[in-house]
C-alpha cells in the first residue's frame, strides 16, 4: 500500500520535497513505470505498421507492377483480399473506407491509421513493386527483434526525460 501513496507523490507535482523519505528504489520503479507508460503510444504505432507489412505478406507475389514516378504512383489496378480487408491499387485519388489499405494516385491510405493519404515521398524504402516487396520481407522476418529493441531504446528515453524533468524541477522549487 505504500506503493500506491509513493506513485501519487511522483504524480503531484506539489509534494516533490516529500521525496527525502521515498527509498530510491521506489523513486526508480516510479520513473521506470511512467516511462513505459509514455511509451505505449509510439509502441502502439509501431505494432501498427507491422500489421500494415503482415498484410501486404499476405499478398506479397500478387502486388502488381507499378512504380513511384515524382511522388505519384504509375502502374496496374488490382484489388487483393487479404486477412485484414482488401488492398487497393489504383490511379485513382478516391478514398476507398472499405479497404485496408489503398495504394492510391498521390500516396497510400491505411483504414484507421491515417484520416489523409501518406504520400509516397514519406516512404523512401520503395519505389517500384520490387522494392516493395524486398521491404515486405525484410521487416517481416526482423520484426520481433525490432520491436523488443524500440520498446527498449523508447522506455529507457522516456523514464530519462521523465527523471530528468522529475530532479530539475524538484532541485529548482
Amino acid at each position: 500500500m505504500d506503493y500506491l501513496k509513493y506513485f501519487k507523490r511522483l504524480l503531484t507535482f506539489e509534494k516533490y520535497p516529500l521525496f527525502r523519505t521515498v527509498p530510491f528504489k521506489y523513486l526508480l520503479l516510479n520513473i521506470l513505470i511512467i516511462g513505459t507508460l509514455l511509451s505505449v503510444p509510439y509502441m502502439l504505432s509501431f505494432f501498427n505498421t507491422n500489421q500494415f507489412a503482415n498484410a501486404l505478406s499476405e499478398v506479397k507475389d500478387d502486388i502488381p507492377n507499378f512504380e513511384i514516378k515524382d511522388g505519384y504512383y504509375v502502374g496496374d489496378e488490382k484489388n487483393l483480399t487479404t486477412s485484414k480487408g482488401r488492398i487497393v491499387f489504383t490511379e485513382e485519388s478516391l478514398p476507398l473506407e472499405d479497404a485496408f489499405i489503398t495504394f492510391q494516385h498521390q500516396g497510400i491510405q491505411i483504414h484507421n491509421m491515417t484520416e489523409d493519404y501518406l504520400p509516397y515521398s514519406s516512404f523512401n524504402k520503395f519505389n517500384n513493386d520490387n522494392e516493395l516487396k524486398q521491404y515486405i520481407d525484410t521487416h517481416t522476418k526482423s520484426t520481433g527483434f525490432f520491436f523488443a529493441v524500440y520498446s527498449i531504446i523508447q522506455i529507457i528515453v522516456m523514464a530519462a526525460f521523465y527523471g530528468l524533468h522529475c530532479y530539475y524541477y524538484y532541485h529548482l522549487y
